[in-house]
């Protein structure tokens, strides 16, 4: 029978001198040796895993079809991130955050794998770290902004001095209560966990203008009173 031109091949001739296998790589390669072809690994950069599609592995390739590119898009800065979700509010000049907020109204952001409030991270930007035992007040009472210029640095105390209106008062003025059995309004003001009776007044206005006085000569940084 005759076999294969091929030395050490013992199939039977086919065509040309060759078995069917031989005949048909030396048809596709021009020889009938192996070829040997390197394994293809993915195109991007430093990745050695095995080509999937499109020249990348798997991970590269899911990327690029996800994305539009294999590379992983680069990281906004601090600074992008907070230009990126800033607004001025050029009636007031307060610059509001667009972002999240937490229940009590402050601007929060997730950087280095952390949720931050920004106001204290615009702080530290522009001054360095918060000494321990102070906080990031807001001068503008607007716990959503982060106008540096609106920020300063004090003591929980003082800050607990500069607060905006409570949302259960319905009077309109800051400290200022309805007693419903008299009908008269009452000025009371907490400072240092301590209550204090200022008076009580036929209207809010008055009661109103009363706790105003008393914050102005002995809560200095209740800002909001110091005009």
């Amino acid at each position: 029978m005759k076999v294969c031109s091929v030395e050490d091949c013992d199939r039977p001739y086919y065509a040309i001198g060759y078995c069917f296998m031989h005949r048909a790589r030396f048809l596709k390669h021009g020889t009938t040796d192996l070829i040997v072809r390197e394994a293809r690994v993915c195109s991007v950069d430093d990745c050695d895993k095995p080509h999937h599609a499109h020249g990348y592995c798997s991970k590269h390739a899911r990327r690029f079809k996800r994305i539009g590119s294999a590379q992983l898009p680069a990281k906004k800065t601090l600074d992008e991130k907070i230009a990126n979700n800033s607004i001025i509010l050029s009636n007031v000049d307060c610059i509001e955050w667009s972002g999240n907020h937490d229940k009590d109204g402050y601007s929060l952001l997730y950087h280095n794998g952390q949720s931050h409030r920004v106001h204290n991270l615009v702080w530290t930007q522009n001054n360095g770290d918060i000494p321990d035992g102070k906080e990031v007040d807001h001068k503008c009472i607007n716990t959503g902004c982060i106008n540096i210029k609106h920020l300063q640095v004090v003591t929980h105390a003082l800050n607990a001095q500069n607060r905006k209106l409570n949302k259960t008062n319905k009077s309109g003025y800051r400290g200022v209560f309805l007693n419903k059995k008299s009908g008269k309004w009452i000025a009371r003001v907490t400072l240092n966990k301590k209550s204090h009776h200022i008076g009580t007044f036929d209207t809010a206005e008055e009661a109103g203008k009363a706790a105003s006085a008393w914050r102005r000569e002995n809560m200095p940084n209740s800002l909001m009173d110091q005009g």
